[in-house]
């Protein structure tokens, strides 16, 4: 009987949402955005176009009354398109695929793709450090963090005010009315504390402390320093070189020290297999035939 996928899992989300593999902040941020949207849960989306270049491309030139001077240079589009608003993956191949927008705007996580934009589980540790943040700090960020990213939004329609938007968001902003979005509450929240709750208060007063100088600073510059600073709190507890270091030669030693005195054996050199076995096996001392009477 094969083992579930549940079986094999090694991640334990009262731990860690992460999965130690190498991370896109672009991608991380792109699908943060939908747990900032929703409260907490991921999104479900449904789409009436492809996505690609060329249909971001026959979408715009199909409405020559959004932006002007674009009919007649198709080329030129598509190469705005690619550089300046979309992330791909494979880029300039026979395989080339949108990964999501650029996220300049917190809308563009409906036009993401989850086959090529994974996050790794970053994205929920992010929000439930945030969440969990003591003394009301982490909801002030999450609030503050949505302000920030869907900048001219309505919060009772949902619509936006493309006069505060800039051109590459207001031409995401054009397509938003061909995406259903939904929270996915088919399930309920996989919520957990995170294990050290002060690095939960400092992320969210370095998030809180960041947006301070947001009316100082170019909206895509502040978009690259939120990145970066996400990026070094995920990686916040991940061990320096010294630490790997230390861990091997501690491993050595206490290896040494198990063969020292007996209870370490090695099968072969040629094998992985190792055990570790007693000297002196403990058990219950042999019975003595009871003495007699006098």
């Amino acid at each position: 009987m094969g083992l579930s996928k549940r079986d094999t899992e090694m991640g334990l989300h009262k731990i860690s949402y992460l999965e130690f593999k190498y991370l896109e902040m672009d991608r991380v941020l792109t699908a943060f955005f939908a747990r900032l949207a929703h409260d907490g849960f991921p999104s479900r989306l449904r789409r009436k176009f492809e996505l690609s270049v060329e249909a971001f491309t026959d979408e715009l030139l199909a409405h020559p009354e959004w932006f002007s001077g674009f009919q007649g240079h198709r080329k030129v589009l598509e190469r705005w398109i690619e550089t300046h608003l979309l992330d791909l993956v494979n880029r300039g191949k026979a395989n080339q695929a949108v990964a999501a927008p650029r996220p300049l705007h917190g809308f563009t996580y409906r036009f993401r793709n989850p086959r090529h934009a994974r996050d790794y589980g970053a994205a929920q540790h992010l929000y439930e450090m945030l969440f969990y943040a003591r003394h009301g700090a982490g909801q002030k960020a999450i609030d503050h963090l949505k302000r920030f990213f869907f900048p001219g939004q309505d919060p009772g329609t949902g619509c936006t005010d493309d006069a505060l938007l800039d051109v590459e968001t207001q031409a995401l902003s054009r397509l938003l009315n061909q995406v259903e979005d939904a929270p996915d509450s088919r399930n309920d929240r996989d919520s957990w504390p995170p294990l050290c709750i002060g690095a939960a208060d400092l992320l969210a007063d370095d998030v809180q402390r960041l947006l301070f100088y947001e009316r100082f600073i170019p909206r895509s510059v502040m978009v690259d320093y939120l990145k970066t600073l996400l990026a070094f709190h995920l990686a916040f507890d991940a061990p320096s070189i010294d630490d790997r270091r230390a861990l091997r030669e501690n491993q050595r030693a206490f290896v040494a020290r198990l063969r020292e005195i007996g209870f370490y054996r090695d099968l072969s050199d040629a094998y992985v297999a190792q055990t570790v076995t007693p000297r002196y096996r403990i058990g219950e001392a042999p019975s003595t035939g009871g003495a007699s009477g006098g």
